[in-house]
């Protein structure tokens, strides 16, 4: 059994793909699986993908492939395949710094209350380099209900103890399309301890949002969004952690308001 499975779902990314498992293979924390999902792709990322796989013996893939379903079946087919005590996500448009998994691990290890971390990461746009967060010390701890009103992890900076999903069953969503990530990580935050380390262990080469992908769809993401919270209000009888009517209107609110902002950031962009 690896220490760590690494979950890449990609969807018509030959473009990228190959920058993504490279920087899984440069890692220097060696003990781990890469299991690549293909989302249904239509161009050549599944040759690029095998070609890939056929240059690299020594590293231990798995390659599955399923019709055009999603992010959340994509990554809960990985999840499902994987063997590693800890189950790690890439997205296939992103990649890692060289000692990101060895960071990420060892920290988890030495912690082992933390069952859900993430790091900081560095955007990359146009040549232009810049980090997402300043942090004011090396640990930020995550805490659910600030969880609410701003987002805290992001996917292909974020490691999870298995056990979150072969003892608890805390999967991703499936048939969602955006926002699915955070729905997930809210669902975690909720029962468990989380952190993110300070160092920009991640390169990002899009904006969060209203730049290309599932996110590029500010309308839909706000749907989702709302989806999502009432989602958790309704969940409150099976979570120490409650949203009264009240929270869940003021969270609502906020999430317009952010909503507004993007809007607003986007067509200055452009």
């Amino acid at each position: 059994m690896c220490k760590v499975s690494v979950i890449i779902p990609y969807y018509n990314r030959e473009k990228t793909l190959i920058r993504a498992l490279q920087s899984v293979v440069n890692q220097s924390f060696k003990d781990f699986e890469i299991i690549l999902v293909d989302d249904g792709s239509t161009d050549n990322s599944h040759k690029l993908a095998d070609e890939f796989m056929e240059n690299h013996k020594n590293i231990c893939f798995k390659h599955i492939y399923q019709k055009n379903s999603g992010p959340s079946r994509a990554r809960n087919e990985g999840i499902r395949a994987s063997e590693g005590q800890y189950i790690a996500f890439l997205d296939s448009d992103d990649s890692w710094e060289r000692d990101k998994l060895c960071l990420q691990i060892g920290f988890m290890e030495k912690n082992k209350d933390i069952m859900i971390s993430s790091t900081n990461y560095n955007i990359i746009k146009n040549g232009d380099i810049w980090t997402k967060e300043n942090f004011k010390k090396p640990i930020k701890k995550s805490n659910f209900y600030k969880m609410l009103f701003k987002v805290f992890f992001c996917i292909p900076t974020t490691v999870v103890r298995s056990e979150v999903f072969r003892r608890d069953g805390l999967y991703f969503l499936e048939g969602k399309h955006q926002a699915e990530d955070n729905l997930f990580f809210l669902q975690v935050a909720r029962k468990y301890k989380g952190a993110k380390l300070s160092q920009p262990l991640t390169n990002i080469y899009k904006r969060e949002f209203g730049e290309g992908g599932l996110s590029g769809d500010l309308s839909k993401l706000r749907q989702n969004e709302f989806d999502n919270f009432i989602r958790l209000y309704r969940d409150n009888k099976n979570n120490s952690k409650k949203i009264n009517i009240i929270l869940l209107l003021v969270v609502l609110l906020a999430s317009e308001i952010r909503h507004l902002k993007r809007l607003i950031l986007t067509r200055i962009r452009r």
